[in-house]
């Protein structure tokens, strides 16, 4: 392990969710790496034997056994003082076993960047059917074991032979285990961005691994599943994680607080007895006058910005 030089961004222990870090920091110190890796690309180049598709990756050490890769250097947006980057994917690794969880785009060669921080089988876990969760997916076929939810993996198949990126999903399920040896993931199904999303919860870090279920952003207007499907998911994942984990999801670099899972159930909740009145259309966060998506609305409670369809409530 570790036979490549990989520069590692941060390496830091989050496990006591209390001590969250200030995301701006986060971000002044990507940006600073990333100008120290653009500066000194050609002398890298040079003393590194990885080729040039490894590094758009940047390392958040979480703990000996938890990493986040982000794969691009800017952020995507920023979304009340939480940054959304373009993709970030998680890798946990325990004592026997390590699992990824979602590829991002797969701007890199994946396999030779993991053996970089273990030598231990590998299994893919994909969070749900968004293309910027599984495109690195084809990566893994033939040669370690990808689980995905089969309503999402059917939506996808089509597009994947159209890309030249098949792969193969063995069944996830609601209630799924995955012991890692001294780390054991529990699989929540959490219909409403998709319908097949899943969650993962670590009780040893105290973390949910939520994809685009549960995030400060989450989109639930385009999948056609009614808000009150994932208003019971959300309360039902609720009541699986009485130890109130931090949220890793499939966009940061750091961990969101628990509170905005609570936050998220409120604002359903909140739109479901008022039809949504009086809430704004959805404009895209990635133009200041962006379009704004049709049928698509938002309520905010907290930190969280619910996108909703008014017509599915």
């Amino acid at each position: 392990m570790n036979k490549y030089n990989i520069i590692k961004i941060v390496n830091i222990n989050l496990l006591n969710n209390t001590n969250m870090i200030n995301s701006n920091k986060i971000f002044t110190l990507v940006i600073a790496f990333a100008m120290m890796l653009n500066l000194n690309s050609a002398s890298a180049q040079e003393s590194r034997s990885m080729p040039r598709s490894f590094y758009p990756y940047l390392v958040n050490k979480l703990s000996p056994n938890l990493y986040v890769f982000v794969e691009r250097q800017e952020p995507l947006f920023e979304e009340w003082g939480r940054t959304f980057y373009v993709n970030s994917m998680q890798l946990v690794i325990g004592e026997k076993r390590a699992v990824l969880i979602d590829t991002g785009n797969a701007y890199g060669d994946l396999i030779p960047f993991i053996r970089n921080y273990t030598d231990l089988p590998i299994d893919l876990l994909i969070t749900h059917s968004s293309y910027d969760h599984w495109r690195g997916a084809y990566q893994f076929e033939g040669k370690h074991d990808i689980y995905m939810h089969e309503a999402d993996y059917k939506q996808i198949e089509t597009r994947m032979n159209n890309l030249g990126m098949k792969f193969t999903a063995k069944p996830l399920n609601d209630g799924d285990i995955f012991d890692l040896g001294g780390i054991v993931l529990e699989a929540i199904h959490v219909p409403g961005h998709t319908q097949g999303s899943i969650v993962f919860l670590d009780k040893v870090h105290n973390y949910l691994y939520t994809g685009d279920a549960v995030n400060i952003l989450p989109w639930v207007f385009s999948s056609g599943i009614p808000l009150s499907t994932y208003r019971d998911a959300l309360k039902r994942l609720r009541d699986k994680t009485p130890s109130q984990p931090a949220i890793l999801c499939g966009h940061a670099w750091d961990p969101h607080p628990y509170q905005i899972l609570l936050d998220t159930i409120t604002a359903c909740e909140e739109v479901i007895k008022s039809g949504g009145e009086g809430d704004p259309q959805y404009r895209s966060p990635w133009e200041p006058n962006g379009p704004v998506f049709q049928n698509a609305y938002v309520r905010q409670v907290g930190r969280v910005r619910l996108c909703y369809n008014k017509t599915r409530l």
